[in-house]
Order: C-alpha cells, then structure tokens, then sequence
C-alpha cells in the first residue's frame, strides 16, 4: 500500500512542478491581489456552477438564462487577469479531471454485487 501512496505523492509533486499549476498559482494570485475583481470571480462561479448542475441534471434551461450566463462570461473576460486565470483553471480542471479518468477506466469498480 506504501507504494501507491509514493506514486501518488509523485504524482502531486509533478503536477505542483508543471507550468499548467503554476501558471494557475500565478493567475490566482493575480486575482486574489484586487478584492473587487475576486468577488466578481466568485459571483459568476456561482451563476456558472449552477448553469452547468442545471445542464448536467437534464432540466430545461431558458434561452433568457443561458444568454445572461454568457453575458456575465463575456463581461468578466474583458479583463485579461480574469480570462487568463479562467483559462488557466480550466487547463488544470481537465488535468486532473483526465488523470482521474484514467484511473477510474482501468481500476472498475462494481457495487451490483
């Protein structure tokens, strides 16, 4: 067991080293250093994550919603910062997002026992 724990921690390691994360610690911090543009990266997390629980759960999303998530996508992203660490988030999100994949692909887990 002590050696899955090593790879894992190998893993983090390698992924903490690679340009992709720190480009997102450096955006992040970019971020974090303008208190008002930090709240307004939350607010449209907020409108976004439930768009996309919405789109995700099957329900019906109104043309009126979907144009006013894409409207707040729009107007936040005319901030260079505020694009690039959106941008760099989403290239680690699909890092992990693969890497846990290919896991769960390989390593079949079955509860209908």
């Amino acid at each position: 067991m002590d050696n899955f724990f090593k790879l894992a921690d190998n893993l983090t390691n390698a992924i903490k080293d690679s340009k992709c994360y720190n480009d997102y610690i450096i955006s992040r911090e970019n971020i974090k250093k303008n208190p008002e543009l930090c709240e307004k990266v939350k607010k449209f997390r907020k409108i976004h994550m439930d768009f996309q629980r919405k789109k995700n759960n099957g329900e019906n999303i109104s043309f009126d919603y979907e144009k006013k998530v894409s409207k707040e996508y729009y107007n936040i992203t005319l901030n260079d910062d505020v694009k690039t660490f959106l941008e760099n988030e989403q290239i680690l999100v699909k890092l992990v997002g693969d890497i846990y994949n290919r896991i769960t692909t390989e390593c079949v887990l079955e509860f209908d026992v």
